[in-house]
C-alpha cells in the first residue's frame, strides 16, 4: 500500500510527455529495438544515421529507463551539506548586517542631535543650510516640517535628552556647567528645541499689523512724497501704525516703485559690434581720461590719458580710434563744446561718422558708458598710484577689463573676445548719411528742432537696417 502524502507534499505524478512531430518517428524506432521488434542495424538503416550512433541512443534510453526504475527515499530531496552551510551563513551575516545598520543610524541620529544642540545653542544656522557661513549669499534652505522623518527623529532624540536631565539633576547640573548655563536655562533651550522654537527670543513685543485703513493711508503718503519721509514721521502722521510698521511698508511701497519703473523703461539694445561707439572724458587728479567703447559689446577701443579736455586731444584720440579699430557708423557722445569744434567734426567728416548727442540734461542718454566710468573708477581706486594715474595704468586698465572679464551678458566670454569674432560692416556711408539727412529733413517740416530731428532720423535708420532694436511700449532715444 502506498505511503500517504503528508501536508504540503508535492506530488510525485508525472504526466505523459508531449512528443514533438518531428521525434515521433525516431521514438518509434527506438521502442522497437528496446521491445526486440527490430535490430540496431535496421533501425539505423531507417532513420539514415550511423550504427554507432544508433546504439548510443538506445544506451541512453535504456539509462533513463534504469534510473527511472530505481528505488528513492521517501519525502523531500535533501540539500547538500555544503549548500546547508552556506544558506545558514547568509541567514546569520544578513542579521549581522541589520544589527550594524541600525548601530550605525542611531549613532548617526545621536551625532546629528548633538550637532543641531550646539548650532542653536551658539545661534547658528542649520548645518544642512548652505547659508551657514557668515559670507554666504545664497538664501537659505526652509526648515524641516514636522511630517520631516529626520525632524521627528531628532525630536524624539531631543526629548529622550530632555526627560533624562528633568529627572536626573546631577546630569543637567553637569551638561549646564559645561555650557556655563544655569540648567533651568537648559531645560527651557532644549523644551523650545523640541517644539521648533527659537533658542533665544528677541526681546520686546511683537509688530502688529495696523488697522487696514491706516497702512493704506501710509502706502498713499509715501508714494505722494516719494519715499522721501522717515518712518517716524510717517507713524506720526497716521494714527494706528507704529514706527517699526510704518518702516516695513516704505520698504515695501518703494520695491515695488521701483519694480513699476523698471517696467516702464524701455531697453534700447545695439545688435551688432562696430555700429555705434560711445566716447567720453573721466576727471582723474592730474588729468583726463577720454575713453572710447563699443556699444554692443564692453569693449574699450581707447583709453587715452591727456593733460587738457579740448577739442585739440579728442580729435586725435577719435583719429587715432578709428585708424587702429574702424570707424564705427554712428558716434555718440554727451554735449560737451568741445565735441562739436571744428577739429572733432574734421575728423568725423573724414571717416564719414554721424555725430549722435542726447538731449540736453538727460544723462540716461549716455548710461551705458557712464556705467563703463563707474567701473574705470573703482579700478583706479585700488590701484597704488591713485593720485598718479598715467598712460600705463590706463592701459592696464583696459587690458583688465577687456581681456580677464567674463561677462555672463556675453555667453561668458570677454569684450575681446565678441569684438574679435564681429563681422566686417560693408554699409554704403553716403548712402545711410544721406537717408539720415532726408529724415531729418521731413522731420524739421513738421517744427521739429534740428537737434531732435538729428536723433531720430538716426535712431530711426538704425532700426531699419536692423542695427538698433527697442523693446516693446518703448520710448524713443530722445525721451
Amino acid at each position: 500500500m502506498a505511503r500517504a502524502r503528508r501536508p504540503h507534499e508535492p506530488s510525485s505524478y508525472q504526466k505523459q510527455p508531449e512528443i514533438p512531430p518531428r521525434l515521433r518517428r525516431r521514438l518509434d524506432v527506438i521502442r522497437a529495438v528496446i521491445g526486440e521488434r527490430t535490430t540496431i542495424s535496421q533501425a539505423a538503416e531507417e532513420l539514415s544515421i550511423a550504427r554507432v550512433n544508433m546504439q548510443t541512443l538506445v544506451h541512453c534510453v535504456e539509462a533513463a529507463m534504469v534510473s527511472a526504475l530505481q528505488p528513492k527515499s521517501t519525502g523531500p530531496t535533501p540539500k547538500p551539506v555544503v549548500e546547508k552551510q552556506l544558506e545558514a551563513q547568509v541567514v546569520q551575516l544578513t542579521k549581522e548586517n541589520e544589527r550594524l545598520k541600525n548601530q550605525l543610524q542611531a549613532a548617526d541620529e545621536m551625532m546629528a542631535a548633538a550637532g543641531e544642540i550646539i548650532r542653536a545653542l551658539r545661534g547658528l544656522a542649520p548645518s544642512h543650510s548652505r547659508s551657514s557661513s557668515t559670507h554666504s549669499k545664497r538664501p537659505s534652505k526652509p526648515t524641516a516640517t514636522d511630517e520631516d522623518p529626520e525632524r521627528a527623529t531628532l525630536r524624539s532624540i531631543l526629548s529622550r535628552v530632555l526627560e533624562r536631565l528633568r529627572t536626573t539633576r546631577d546630569v543637567g547640573a553637569r551638561t549646564a556647567r559645561a555650557l556655563g548655563i544655569d540648567p533651568k536655562t537648559l531645560r527651557r533651550w532644549l523644551t523650545r528645541l523640541c517644539a521648533g522654537q527659537p533658542i533665544v527670543k528677541r526681546r520686546g513685543g511683537t509688530m502688529k499689523a495696523g488697522p487696514p485703513a491706516a497702512e493704506t493711508r501710509v502706502r498713499d503718503l509715501v508714494e505722494t512724497l516719494h519715499g522721501l519721509s522717515g518712518a517716524a514721521s510717517l507713524a506720526r502722521s497716521v494714527d494706528g501704525v507704529s514706527r517699526r510698521r510704518a518702516g516695513q511698508i516704505k520698504c515695501e511701497v518703494l520695491t515695488a516703485m521701483e519694480r513699476d519703473r523698471k517696467a516702464q523703461c524701455a531697453q534700447v539694445e545695439i545688435t551688432r559690434p562696430g555700429v555705434v561707439r560711445g566716447f567720453d572724458a573721466m576727471y582723474l587728479p592730474d588729468g583726463f581720461a577720454l575713453t572710447a567703447a563699443d556699444g554692443c559689446v564692453p569693449y574699450r577701443t581707447s583709453s587715452r590719458h591727456v593733460p587738457a579736455y579740448n577739442a585739440e586731444h579728442v580729435a586725435e584720440v577719435l583719429d587715432d580710434d578709428f585708424a587702429t579699430h574702424g570707424p564705427p557708423l554712428v558716434l555718440r557722445d554727451d554735449r560737451a563744446r568741445c565735441h562739436v569744434a571744428e577739429p572733432v567734426v574734421s575728423v568725423l567728416r573724414k571717416h564719414n561718422v554721424l555725430l549722435l548727442q542726447g538731449p540736453p540734461y538727460h544723462a540716461q542718454y549716455y548710461g551705458q558708458h557712464e556705467r563703463q566710468n563707474e567701473e574705470h573708477r573703482r579700478w583706479c581706486e585700488w590701484h597704488d598710484g591713485v593720485n598718479h594715474i598715467d598712460q600705463t595704468v590706463l592701459d592696464q586698465m583696459k587690458t583688465a577689463l577687456n581681456d580677464h572679464w567674463l561677462r555672463p551678458t556675453l555667453g561668458w566670454r570677454s569684450a575681446t573676445q565678441c569684438w574679435q569674432a564681429r563681422c566686417t560692416l560693408d554699409d554704403d556711408r553716403d548712402e545711410l548719411r544721406h537717408e539720415v539727412e532726408q529724415r531729418a529733413a521731413r522731420l524739421r517740416a513738421h517744427n521739429i528742432s534740428n537737434d531732435l530731428a538729428m536723433r531720430l532720423a538716426i535712431e530711426q535708420a538704425l532700426t531699419a537696417k536692423g542695427y538698433l532694436r527697442v523693446t516693446p511700449g518703448r520710448k524713443t532715444l530722445c525721451e
